[in-house]
């Protein structure tokens, strides 16, 4: 069954206001900023989750993605395709098997264990009120999350962390709730990197306090294999080669673009997008001059089609239209013209 939850229509500026509206409310303490509550937003809805359930279930710490533990093994049950089985748990360790549905969809197949024990938490410098208190709950955590990591991957979009695990200092209550999270002060990213080592120049604000009144896309949205021409921030760019070794563009945008599937769905598109055969040969200087930062005008295009088996979706970039540093170009010429006569 379709998780309902993770198709609601809603686009970028209906996001940004709910961002906003949850941030004001104070009811999610762990939420420092309306920019972290729409990137909470959009990981929840990555794993499936309503937004205010995102708010209230993830830890966005040092840059990744954490859950506290017993909302880590719902999604696992809750996915449909794995389960797990904890085998052994005491005071001392902790066992789980996890498994794996089966291609017929009939049995469930073992596809690993993992186990942690108070020997594991010496080593690894674990201690405090949550080990001394809640040795069973914690034991369990730890072969949860790390059974996540190995096992079950793709329900989380990668791999999925306790807040714990990454810094932060959960004071936990017996039936596995959270008293309070404290999460440490993120380290701040450099203004000035640079990009063609594959980092970023810069860093773009999103600006959403201010904009209630703004849409970044209008009205518009892609639909499959119709053109939409978007103003866009780059984020990254760099040149690859396709498996016959054609060359072609990667981009990384910073704004949420969402196009109508066809079954008629609003779905998020991938944060990268690919310039090539004609808009790589035609746009060659333009690639060459693009860096992290530049607004540019582009025309966007999705087109679905099957490639053994699966449904495959492709982001391409068809058309740069007046890119800024060819706005600058014509003004410099008009200005040239204009004194000649």
């Amino acid at each position: 069954m379709e998780n309902i939850k993770a198709v609601v229509p809603i686009n970028y500026k209906e996001m940004t206001s709910l961002a906003k509206v949850i941030f004001r409310s104070r009811m999610f303490n762990s939420l420092a900023s309306a920019e972290q509550t729409l990137l909470t937003m959009m990981a929840g809805r990555e794993m499936g989750m309503g937004f205010i359930e995102a708010c209230n279930s993830i830890y966005l710490v040092n840059g990744k993605v954490s859950l506290l533990y017993p909302k880590v093994g719902e999604l696992i049950k809750a996915s449909g395709k794995y389960d797990y089985k904890v085998t052994k748990h005491t005071n001392q360790e902790c066992i789980i098997e996890f498994y794996k549905l089966s291609l017929n969809g009939k049995e469930w197949e073992s596809i690993g264990v993992s186990h942690f024990s108070m020997l594991d938490a010496k080593k690894a410098g674990l201690k405090g009120m949550n080990w001394d208190k809640y040795p069973r709950n914690m034991l369990f955590a730890r072969a949860l999350t790390n059974g996540a990591k190995w096992f079950s991957p793709d329900v989380f979009g990668g791999s999925i962390y306790e807040p714990e695990e990454l810094g932060a200092k959960v004071e936990y209550n017996e039936d596995g709730s959270a008293n309070t999270v404290t999460i440490p002060t993120p380290v701040p990213i450099a203004d000035t990197v640079n990009t063609k080592d594959g980092m970023i120049v810069g860093s773009v604000d999103l600006d959403i306090e201010e904009e209630d009144d703004k849409d970044t896309f209008g009205t518009d949205y892609l639909t499959v294999d119709g053109e939409t021409a978007l103003e866009v921030t780059v984020i990254s760019t760099e040149e690859d080669k396709d498996r016959k070794g054609n060359p072609f563009q990667k981009y990384v945008f910073g704004e949420v673009i969402t196009h109508i599937d066809k079954y008629g769905r609003r779905q998020t598109c991938d944060t990268e997008w690919n310039a090539r055969r004609e808009s790589y040969t035609n746009f060659k200087e333009i690639h060459d001059s693009v860096s992290a930062g530049d607004k540019l005008t582009v025309l966007l295009k999705i087109n679905e089609s099957k490639w053994n088996g699966k449904n495959i979706t492709f982001q391409n970039i068809e058309d740069f239209i007046l890119p800024e540093t060819l706005d600058e170009v014509e003004e410099d010429e008009i200005e040239i013209g204009e004194s000649d006569e």
